[in-house]
């Protein structure tokens, strides 16, 4: 889990270990701005939506 991944250095971590092939989980305070991150992500990992569990 990667905390604070929609934005800065939480969002470079995030792509580096998608990129090395890790199960990434993000979280952050900004809904729009997680939610441009997964779709940037898209491509290099699985999507799983827990934010309504």
């Amino acid at each position: 889990m990667v905390a604070a991944s929609s934005q800065g250095i939480g969002k470079a971590i995030a792509f580096a270990l998608a990129k090395e092939g890790a199960d990434v989980m993000l979280s952050g305070r900004h809904e729009q701005k997680l939610k441009e991150t997964v779709n940037e992500l898209s491509p290099l990992v699985r999507t799983a939506d827990l934010s309504s569990m």
